[in-house]
């Protein structure tokens, strides 16, 4: 694809929570990541929000995924 976007780059969500309890969840989604990003053949967008509202409720100060801190750049 031209250009892919990434949204949702928080922890608890890519990765997922339950990705924190078991390694080879983490890898799973560690991968999942990785097809996404080389998907795009021109650009990459990864975004990530600070606060969200998830299912009515406020989340503050969310983190940003652990996957973009790995990123080489």
């Amino acid at each position: 694809f031209p250009v892919v976007f990434i949204a949702g780059m928080e922890e608890e969500l890519f990765p997922n929570s339950k990705a924190n309890l078991d390694s080879e969840e983490l890898e799973e989604e560690r991968r999942l990541c990785y097809v996404a990003m080389t998907r795009a053949e021109e650009v990459l967008y990864m975004t990530y929000s600070k606060q969200r509202v998830s299912y009515g409720t406020s989340s503050f100060f969310r983190v940003k995924s652990r996957f973009v801190d790995e990123l080489p750049f």
